[in-house]
Formats: structure tokens, C-alpha cells, sequence
């Protein structure tokens, strides 16, 4: 493999308690990979002791984290939806890979665990090209952040249509509501 890539949409129920670790293999910055963010809402991605922080978070606030890694070219790309920006590190290529697995939620220190909604979860096992990965960035922040709107279509009540709707053809429907209704 030339490296990993991982995309995670969250969304944070307490942001009290430490650090909250979202998805890794370690708690320790200098052996593994995370994703986490602090108790005071300072966003962080490690990998073998190389450290990116991002943007801080608000507790109920939808936020994608986006982490490529690639062995060929010896760096990571960390993203997040709240700065929209990206920190690239280097990194001697190796393999981070430890004997405990990847969890979510938690990694290896069980006093750290994640409190919240998980969206999506995308993992890759290859790094993405920069063009791909500004791509899923894209996608997944439009998809769950820009709008940050709920999700359930509106329930129009009829009776407050000036005019019924009525069909015109197969696929159109006319609808007329009364002014600020």
C-alpha cells in the first residue's frame, strides 16, 4: 500500500471531558494514528509523533475530518471542515500499524472516548490523490456541513394553499400558497 486515507463526520454531544479520541490506534501521539479533539475543542491528528491541530469545535456542531497519508512522498494531509483548510506534515515512511486495532470512539486509553454522532465514516486503504481527496472533502462537507439544515422534507399543510394543488401533467404539480404561509 502507498498509505491510508480516512474521512470522518461527527458531531460532538460534550466536549467536557479531555480528550476525546474519535478514531485511531493509540492514545500515545508519538506511536500511532488518532483523531481526536481536547476539552477545549482544539482539534488534533497524529501519526508516529508528527502532530497537525486544526480549528476548535462547538459541542453540537457537524464537523468532517479528513487525514491522507502518503508513503511514497513521506506526509499527511490533515483537514477539517471548521478552518477549511489543510496542514501538511512529513513524515519518515514507516508502518504505523501497532497490535492494537483501529477503533472508533476510543483508542487505547479508555478514559477517552468519544461522546457524540458519528455521520460517515470512510476509510481507505491507499492514499487518495490531492485531487481526490479535495473532491471528498467537498462532497462530504456540502453533504452534511454547508447546509446545516435538517434533512427532513418540508410537511406543507393543504389548507393553507390559496389555490389546491392540481396536477398538470405526468410529472408537474402547480401549488400557490397564501402570502407568508
Amino acid at each position: 500500500s502507498n498509505g491510508f486515507c480516512v474521512f470522518v463526520v461527527f458531531k460532538s454531544t460534550n466536549i467536557d471531558n479531555g480528550w476525546n479520541d474519535i478514531i485511531g490506534n493509540s492514545s500515545a501521539v508519538s506511536s500511532g494514528f488518532g483523531l481526536r479533539y481536547s476539552n477545549s475543542g482544539s482539534l488534533k491528528a497524529y501519526l508516529g509523533g508528527k502532530v497537525g491541530n486544526g480549528a476548535g469545535i462547538e459541542k453540537g456542531n457537524k464537523v468532517v475530518l479528513a487525514f491522507n497519508y502518503n508513503s511514497v512522498l513521506g506526509e499527511f494531509e490533515f483537514w477539517d471542515s471548521k478552518s477549511k483548510s489543510t496542514l501538511t506534515a512529513s513524515i519518515s515512511p514507516a508502518d504505523f500499524s501497532l497490535t492494537d486495532e483501529v477503533t472508533l470512539g476510543s483508542t487505547t486509553n479508555n478514559d477517552r472516548y468519544f461522546q457524540g454522532y458519528i455521520g460517515e465514516l470512510k476509510i481507505f486503504n491507499r492514499t487518495l490523490t490531492k485531487e481526490n481527496f479535495k473532491e471528498e472533502q467537498n462532497h462530504l462537507y456540502f453533504k452534511w456541513v454547508a447546509n446545516n439544515v435538517e434533512k427532513d422534507p418540508p410537511n406543507p399543510n393543504p389548507a393553507a394553499f390559496s389555490i389546491p394543488p392540481k396536477g398538470i401533467s405526468g410529472n408537474l404539480i402547480t401549488m400557490t400558497a397564501a402570502t407568508g404561509t
